[in-house]
């Protein structure tokens, strides 16, 4: 097989690599999205979970009895539910986040070696090519610089 025909076959492969690469970051990048916005949503639920608190303390002078008593402890046992589950939420996405930047570098660390292979092999090619000129030059001018002889 020439240095040309496997170029062309690294070539391809390399194609096929970067599409990996590119497909791999954007799976990273909807990853990253699906963390945030599940972590905003945790953030919500948490300051929602403090002001509620923070608003029966405020109320505790109020005679509010004991059934609006266990109606806030039912209430803030369903938000710090709510919370606990959120953070498992978020807690899932951030491996999930971090299994596709794993990914993404195992690809872009793929993808930058075949390009260095295919950089290589290019710059064999352009070495090869310039070999053969020079042995066609220097024919022509051994052939140019040869003193004819005469025929009678």
């Amino acid at each position: 097989m020439t240095h040309q025909q496997r170029h062309q076959r690294l070539e391809r492969v390399s194609d096929f690599a970067r599409q990996e690469e590119d497909k791999a970051a954007r799976r990273m990048a909807e990853a990253r999205a699906r963390l945030d916005e599940q972590e905003q949503r945790l953030n919500l639920l948490e300051d929602y979970q403090r002001e509620y608190a923070a608003r029966l303390s405020f109320n505790t002078g109020a005679s509010g009895g004991i059934f609006a008593l266990q109606n806030y402890r039912a209430f803030m046992a369903r938000i710090d539910e709510a919370v606990g589950q959120q953070r498992q939420v978020v807690e899932r996405l951030r491996q999930e986040h971090d299994q596709r930047v794993r990914h993404w570098n195992e690809q872009r660390t793929r993808t930058r070696g075949l390009q260095k292979v295919e950089e290589k092999l290019s710059n064999q090619i352009a070495q090869d090519q310039n070999r053969r000129d020079q042995r066609v030059q220097d024919e022509f001018a051994v052939r140019l610089n040869r003193p004819t002889i005469p025929t009678y």
